[in-house]
């Protein structure tokens, strides 16, 4: 029997829907897909660093190793969120209790980093963990549990919405004050966009897309370097020479149609590119690959949120398990739309990662956790077909 085509304005059946039988046909894609980008940032992320740590104490093996175990340590996270069940995660139980060390930590970040301009680390020997990776998995699969219990169908204001936007709001605006602009504006989008496929009435979600706006202002209002990003942008100030953007942009004209070859981008020279490895790696992908290797890296994020998107309707029967896929896959896309955006100079810049490619060990993590969650939704519903 043919899987049943749905449509997202179909979400309120609850018709129990068979798909194709094809095993873990899903999972396995989902699984070589997440691997290319995996791989793709043991090639290429090292190749970024290098002359990041030229005049330093630090060795080319013991950045490649960092960068190996960060890599290790999140397969094993995705690995141990694999094995707890999805139904757990969203239960209420659970994400009231991920909510409040959400916020104990988004707390504790402060004291512990006092004195210093940005308050977004919460230093643990030579590790440094960022509060904003854990609290965007919070968020996720609070709303996710959210939608299961049927709230946003309701037509009381109170717990259809401003429930939500309060515990959203509330995360999102000690982020703000760390400052961290770009994860508060996006954290609050995608909360958005999850209550949206869970059915939240769309005068709910027009507030809620203003609420990025205001976190906007006010971002601006509060972090000067913000201020001068978002004056920069609107003014083309970014894009002119001696710019992070324009030696971005520099870097992806560079590599032409196939890249200079891995190792031999220019731009990362003496920081002429200061973060090419995180922030611009996308830059240093297009200068060693070429625009058939930057477009292919688009396109794997893009197939990534197709493949779960089109799976995603063959179970809208479950809500939870839907909205908690759907807003793993969306985090992943605009994350990466986000980091590509800020290469090619098409937003202000800021320090967004590229999903699985950037250095990084908080974001490596968070990402990880989300796709052992995502294999483990992907392969219960397999296993129910």
């Amino acid at each position: 029997m043919k899987s049943e085509e749905l449509r997202f304005e179909d979400l309120q059946s609850v018709e129990t829907i068979e798909v194709k039988k094809g095993g873990n046909s899903t999972v396995h894609q989902v699984m070589f897909l997440l691997g290319l980008l995996v791989f793709l940032s043991i090639v290429i992320t090292p190749s970024a660093g290098y002359f990041k740590i030229i005049g330093t104490n630090r060795s080319y093996f013991s950045y490649f190793l960092a960068h190996i175990i960060r890599i290790l340590l999140g397969v094993l996270t995705g690995f141990i969120f694999y094995n707890i069940s999805p139904r757990r995660l969203i239960a209420p139980m659970t994400r009231y209790t991920l909510l409040l060390f959400s916020l104990f930590f988004l707390i504790l970040v402060y004291p512990m980093t006092h004195g210093m301009k940005y308050h977004r680390w919460i230093p643990l020997g030579p590790f440094h963990f960022q509060v904003s990776e854990f609290t965007k998995l919070v968020i996720i699969i609070f709303v996710a549990g959210y939608v299961a219990k049927g709230f946003t169908k309701m037509k009381n204001f109170k717990r259809a919405f401003l429930i939500p936007l309060s515990i959203v709001l509330l995360n999102v605006a000690l982020i703000v004050f760390e400052p961290n602009i770009s994860t508060s504006i996006i954290l609050t989008t995608i909360a958005a966009v999850q209550l949206f496929i869970g059915r939240l009435r769309l005068r709910y979600i027009l507030g809620f897309l203003l609420i990025v706006v205001l976190v906007l202002v006010v971002g601006i209002h509060v972090s000067s370097n913000a201020r001068k990003r978002f004056y920069s942008f609107i003014s083309h100030q970014q894009v002119k020479e001696n710019s992070q953007v324009y030696y971005a942009r520099e870097a992806i004209k560079n590599g032409g149609l196939f890249g200079q070859g891995i190792g031999k981008s220019e731009q990362k020279f003496f920081y002429l590119i200061k973060q090419a490895d995180t922030d611009f790696i996308y830059a240093v992908i297009g200068e060693e690959m070429g625009f058939v290797g930057a477009f292919s890296v688009f396109i794997i994020y893009l197939a990534l949120f197709l493949i779960v998107v089109r799976k995603i309707k063959s179970f809208v029967d479950d809500m939870g398990y839907s909205v908690l896929a759907f807003g793993i896959v969306f985090t992943y896309l605009i994350y990466a739309y986000v980091n590509i955006s800020t290469s090619l100079g098409f937003i202000p810049a800021t320090g967004v990662p590229l999903p699985f490619i950037s250095y990084g060990g908080s974001a490596m993590l968070a990402n990880f956790a989300m796709a052992g969650i995502l294999l483990r939704i992907l392969k219960e519903k397999d296993e129910r077909a």
